[in-house]
């Protein structure tokens, strides 16, 4: 057999040059798919960084807010509105945060508000603006209450799934074949129900139910989450639970409430106050109560005030009843009679220890929670809600009249914490906030050793606790003088001596799930022990 020989050079050099060729060609599609790959990685980081990032900005916002601890900001306007002059109020997609229109948002969804947040302006690994859903419930408006209690609204499915969430955060990522994102062509857009431009429009961006109406009449809860290189629906999202943003908020709260206490103690000898006894809602400290809420001074020996606001506590717990479930007429009439009684009672005193400040709107407010349907009324509109707008009267002029009270007499005893009692806010925490002072250092104490201990440790005076959200199978809502709706075991120990150590678990903690999530903070005259 003869074997076939190159019958020339050339033929072998063209041979080499269909092999560099290939080889080159091999080198090129595998670069390409490793620089395609690094792209995608790098998107994907950047993408994951911006969500992170705005994250964490609404998170400390809402524990920072001066005004409404817990509060977001509207999203960032999707559609110009005008004012009645004719000149526009919220521009689109300029990183500021939508002015509420009545006591609403005009949008529970639109851009990240990043200039209002602090942030510069960063988007995703597409260099896309970020997106951003708000529940309703947690808007910054001072007729909302927020606190431990306040629910989430919103809904994930898809990649991920999650309900009851307080806020969303999107990457649109890139446009599918259906989207189109001129910013000079316009459509009619579903999610304002009304024409904009492509670049202004939700579902230009997002996809499936993400893009779907959300106004204050209409508030979208439904929303899908997806992966980047999904065809369908390729929006990513990161989202905010409400344990996540109500922890930083209640920290503050302990912290402040710690702080009053701290500083009750160092002008009264290091004695901290007596409480108020959890089933005698007063906010005057009892005699001999070591342990309940935070009281606003010491104990009065005037049974009309005690009336008065014993009253006012009932008529508010059954307001909160009624925004919730509004067939709790009866209870709401006879509240309002009690305490149209009880100022009616103070200002006929021969000596009203109370002005006409605090008693006239007390009296209106009991009035009017006696008018036919008046709980139908505040559950179908809370916000226009005229008993509770009396209510916050009466508590303001309440707490300025103590606060004169307290400075024509410096000797009073009485728990100095004028910024948080008279905050926008402390009525909204006031119930859920609890007090434990050890024997040595109750007033008239023989000081010394103290034994309140946290998770078995420490020798403690005194301690603040913040009841949590709800643990199974306890329901809102909650009956204010019920201990054991707010405090679990073994935390809800009112009193004993000696006492039992308060639990304080980390979220990470399994028992934080299931035994209890009550925060403690320990008091020890301002201690840098106790932070």
């Amino acid at each position: 057999m003869r074997i076939a020989r190159l019958t020339s050079p050339q033929q072998g050099a063209a041979l080499m040059v269909m092999l560099v060729i290939m080889v080159v060609g091999v080198a090129a599609v595998l670069v390409s798919s490793l620089n395609s790959s690094a792209l995608n990685n790098s998107r994907q980081q950047n993408t994951s960084y911006a969500l992170a990032q705005a994250k964490d900005a609404l998170i400390g916002r809402a524990a920072s807010d001066a005004n409404l601890p817990g509060s977001l900001p509207c999203p960032d306007a999707i559609t110009n509105i005008v004012n009645a002059s004719g000149v526009p109020s919220n521009i689109p997609n300029d990183g500021i945060a939508d002015l509420l229109v009545g006591n609403d948002c005009p949008s529970y969804i639109g851009r990240l508000p990043w200039k209002t947040l602090g942030l510069s302006e960063q988007g995703d690994g597409q260099s896309e603006s970020l997106w951003y859903a708000l529940s309703p419930n947690f808007r910054d408006d001072n007729s909302n209450h927020i606190n431990s209690d306040t629910q989430g609204t919103l809904n994930v499915t898809g990649t991920q799934t999650a309900n009851q969430l307080v806020a969303l955060i999107f990457s649109a990522g890139k446009p599918l074949a259906t989207q189109t994102r001129s910013s000079t062509a316009t459509a009619f857009c579903p999610t304002t129900n009304s024409i904009l431009s492509f670049s202004l429009c939700a579902n230009n961006y997002l996809e499936g139910s993400n893009a779907n109406l959300s106004t204050a009449l209409t508030p979208n809860s439904s929303y899908q989450a997806g992966n980047f290189d999904n065809s369908v629906i390729n929006d990513q999202l990161l989202f905010i639970t409400r344990a996540q943003l109500m922890q930083p908020v209640e920290l503050r709260i302990a912290r402040e409430a710690k702080s009053c206490l701290d500083n009750y103690a160092t002008v009264m000898g290091n004695r901290y106050p007596w409480a108020v006894p959890v089933q005698n809602w007063y906010l005057l400290g009892e005699n001999n109560t070591r342990f309940g809420r935070i009281p606003y001074r010491k104990p009065l020996n005037d049974n009309k005030i005690k009336d008065f606001l014993a009253a006012l506590d009932s008529l508010q717990s059954q307001v909160n009843i009624c925004i919730t479930n509004n067939n709790n007429g009866n209870a709401l009439e006879n509240a309002g009679k009690t305490l149209e009684d009880a100022a009616k009672a103070l200002r006929n005193a021969q000596s009203p220890p109370l002005s006409t400040a605090v008693t006239q709107p007390g009296k209106q407010a009991g009035d009017q929670a006696q008018n036919n349907n008046m709980c139908d009324t505040i559950n179908n509109n809370p916000s226009n809600n005229i008993v509770q707008t009396n209510l916050n009267a009466t508590l303001a002029a309440l707490a300025s009249e103590l606060a004169n009270q307290i400075a024509t007499n410096n000797s009073d005893q009485t728990v100095r914490c004028d910024a948080l009692f008279q905050s926008s806010y402390w009525q909204d925490w006031k119930d859920l906030v609890f007090y434990q002072v050890d024997s040595a250092y109750r007033p008239g104490g023989g000081g010394g050793s103290a034994g309140i201990q946290i998770n078995a440790t420490g020798n403690h005076r005194a301690a603040v606790l913040v009841a949590r959200a709800v643990l199974p199978p306890k329901t809102l809502p909650r009956q204010r003088t019920v201990l054991s709706d707010y405090l679990e075991m073994p935390n809800a120990h009112a009193g004993q001596n000696p006492l039992a150590p308060f639990s304080g678990y980390r979220s990470s903690d399994a028992q934080y799930q299931t035994i209890s999530n009550d925060l403690v903070v320990c008091l020890d005259g301002g201690s840098v022990n106790c932070k």
